[in-house]
């Protein structure tokens, strides 16, 4: 999207709430969530995949170590992760990884 200065221009982010109206609108339709809930449902998920990568492996690191989970195990665990997710991740190594979450 077009940024002015880090800003999304005026017509983008207009087009942003009217898309974010109509899900919430739909969620509401299909499902017996009021509008409200239906929105936090909305903004959360928009939350969960606005999550960068170094977070989302510092994230699922602590995660799986209170599930525990050995050092080994999460980075293996990780590995397969990023793979699936929907952010673009390179192929990133048990090394790459330990100094995400160590530095």
């Amino acid at each position: 999207m077009p940024k002015v200065a880090g800003v999304l221009l005026t017509a983008e982010r207009n087009a942003i709430q009217v898309v974010f109206g109509c899900v919430i609108e739909h969620l509401q339709r299909i499902s017996s969530l009021d509008s409200a809930k239906a929105r936090q449902l909305v903004e959360e998920v928009l939350s969960f995949y606005q999550e960068g990568l170094e977070q989302y492996i510092t994230r699922r690191h602590s995660e799986c170590r209170f599930q525990g989970l050995s050092n080994s195990q999460i980075y293996t665990l990780i590995s397969q992760e990023l793979a699936e997710r929907c952010f673009a991740a390179p192929a990133l190594s048990e090394r790459q990884i330990r100094r995400i979450i160590y530095c």
